[in-house]
C-alpha cells in the first residue's frame, strides 16, 4: 500500500508550524516563532572581547550583553586578531544555558541552488549527484566563483542550466553586496540581520529528502509553494496533539514496545523496554527483534524533538553478538538517511550506543517549555511523609512552644497525624488545595 506523504503549512496566526505527514503520521515538523534571542543563521557586527590562544578562539561582544564564541579559524584569513577588532559574523549553534552562541566569520546565503559562503575558496557538489555529474558540474562552476568565494551545489542543481545555476550564485552575491553596505555604516557591534525561517527553504529541503511527497497543504495563501488550501490546517490535520506527545518523555510503540526519552544537563538518555511486547520466540532473537524495532522509531523521535549533542540509548539487553551487530548496523543505515549529521558509535561494554548529532538549534523541549517552579526541574518533589518528619523536626525546634497554627495540605496532615507526635503542642491546622504537598507554620506561641 503507497503511504501518502504531504507537507502541512499552518501560518495564519503568530506561531507557525511545518510538518511533513506520511499517512498521517508526523516524520518532519518545524516550529517557528518571532524571536529577540540569539539565533542560527542571525548575523552580527562583533567585537573582539578576549583572545584565548590556548585554544585558537575567541570571545566576541555581540552589541549590548550578547556575547558569542569563535575559533579563529572559522574566520576570513585576512583578518586581524587583536582585542576590539570587529568583523562580521553568523550564529552557526544557538547557546545553551552553559553555553555560548557559535558564531563563524564565513558568512552563508543560501537559495534552493547554491549555499555561497564568503571567506573561504572551495566548491562541493551534493553526493546526490553521480560522480560524472558531480565533475561536470565543478569545471562548469569553479571558474564562475571568486577568491574569497565558496559554494556547495545541492541536488536540485542537477535539474537546472548553468545560466539558472550561474543567475543563482550572481542573485546570492548581490545579498552580500547588501550586507556589506548595512556593515559599511556602523561603528559599534550589534545585529545586522535577523535571520527568519524561509518556509520555502525548509520545503524545498524536505521535498528533495522526499521525493515521494504528493501535495502541500496550507491556510496561508501567501506561502509561495502550496498545491492546496485548507482553512485551518493546525486543528483538521490534529498537530495540536502530535506536538505534546513529541514533549512526553514515554513514546509507546504499536507493538507493545515503548522507549523512555529524558534530557539531562549533559546529554539524551533514551531507555528501550519490552513493555507489552509478547513474543515465542528464544529470549535473544526476542531481544534483537525489540531492538530493531525499535531503531527506526528512536531516530524518528531524536529529528522531531530536535536532539542533539550526546544520545546514549540503552537498548534491551539479552542479545547474542549477532543480535548486537544486526541493531548497530540498523542504526548506521538510519543515522546515514538523516540530513542532519549524526554519527553512530559502537556499543559500549555495558551494553549502551552513543549517538551524536550535530547541534544547531535548541531542542522542541528546550523551546517550549521552562523548568517547573516547583521541583526546579528535577522533576520530583517532596512526599506528604516527608513533609511531616520535615514539620516534626521545625515544631520540636521551638523552645517550649505551647500553640501553633500550620497551613497545610491534606495529604501532608494525614501522614502528620499518622505520626502521633507533638501531642503536648495546640495544633490548628488550615487545610489548603495545592496540588502538591506543602506546609507552612503560620503563628506560634510559646
Amino acid at each position: 500500500m503507497t503511504r501518502m506523504k504531504e507537507i502541512i503549512i499552518s501560518n495564519k496566526n503568530t506561531e507557525g508550524h511545518l510538518a511533513l505527514l506520511e499517512s498521517g503520521r508526523l516524520l518532519e515538523y518545524r516550529l517557528v516563532r518571532p524571536s529577540e534571542d540569539v539565533s542560527v543563521g542571525d548575523i552580527y557586527y562583533a567585537a573582539v572581547e578576549k583572545i584565548d590562544k590556548k585554544i585558537n578562539a575567541a570571545f566576541l561582544n555581540l552589541g549590548g550583553s550578547e556575547k558569542a564564541f569563535i575559533h579563529m579559524k572559522d574566520a576570513p584569513a585576512a583578518f586581524k586578531w587583536i582585542q576590539g577588532a570587529k568583523l562580521p559574523v553568523q550564529i552557526t549553534r544557538e547557546g545553551t544555558a552553559i553555553k555560548l552562541p557559535l558564531a563563524t566569520g564565513n558568512i552563508e546565503f543560501a537559495n534552493d541552488l547554491v549555499v555561497l559562503i564568503e571567506g573561504a575558496h572551495y566548491l562541493s557538489v551534493s553526493k546526490r549527484l553521480t560522480s560524472e555529474q558531480r565533475s561536470s558540474w565543478v569545471k562548469a562552476v569553479e571558474p564562475i566563483l571568486e577568491a574569497d568565494e565558496a559554494a556547495i551545489l545541492r541536488s536540485k542543481a542537477a535539474e537546472k542550466s548553468i545560466e539558472e545555476v550561474t543567475s543563482a550564485i550572481f542573485e546570492l552575491r548581490q545579498r552580500f553586496q547588501t550586507l556589506k553596505e548595512k556593515i559599511g555604516s556602523r561603528k559599534k557591534a550589534g545585529l545586522v540581520q535577523k535571520n527568519v525561517l524561509d518556509f520555502t527553504e525548509v520545503i524545498s529541503q524536505w521535498q528533495q529528502h522526499y521525493p515521494d511527497v504528493m501535495r502541500v497543504v496550507t491556510d496561508d495563501k501567501r506561502a509561495s509553494i502550496y498545491t492546496d488550501y485548507q482553512e485551518d490546517t493546525f486543528h483538521s490535520y490534529h498537530l495540536q496533539p502530535a506536538i505534546e506527545n513529541l514533549l512526553q518523555p514515554e513514546v509507546i510503540l504499536a507493538n507493545g514496545v515503548s522507549l523512555f526519552i529524558e534530557k539531562t544537563e549533559a546529554m539524551w538518555i533514551i531507555d528501550v523496554n519490552t513493555h507489552r511486547y509478547k513474543s515465542n520466540q528464544a529470549k535473544s532473537e526476542v531481544m534483537a527483534t525489540v531492538n530493531l524495532a525499535a531503531a527506526e522509531e528512536i531516530v524518528r523521535q531524536i529529528r522531531l524533538r530536535n536532539m542533539s549533542g550526546l544520545i546514549v540509548i540503552d537498548f534491551v539487553g539479552g542479545m547474542n553478538e549477532t543480535g548486537f551487530q544486526k541493531v548497530k548496523d540498523k542504526m548506521e543505515v538510519l543515522a546515514n538517511k538523516e540530513y542532519v549529521t549524526t554519527q553512530v558509535a559502537d556499543f559500549s561494554k555495558t551494553g549502551l550506543m552513543q549517538l551524536t548529532r550535530r547541534k544547531k538549534q535548541q531542542s522542541l523541549l528546550e523551546t517550549v517549555t521552562v523548568a517547573c517552579p516547583v521541583c526546579n526541574g528535577s522533576g520530583h518533589i517532596q512526599s506528604a511523609l516527608s513533609l511531616a518528619y520535615q514539620l516534626e523536626r521545625e515544631l520540636m525546634s521551638y523552645k517550649g512552644l505551647s500553640y501553633a497554627s500550620v497551613y497545610v495540605t491534606e495529604p501532608v496532615l494525614s501522614a502528620f497525624l499518622d505520626l502521633q507526635v507533638c501531642e503536648h503542642i495546640d495544633l490548628e491546622w488550615e487545610i489548603g488545595e495545592e496540588a502538591v504537598p506543602f506546609y507552612a507554620i503560620r503563628r506560634t506561641e510559646s
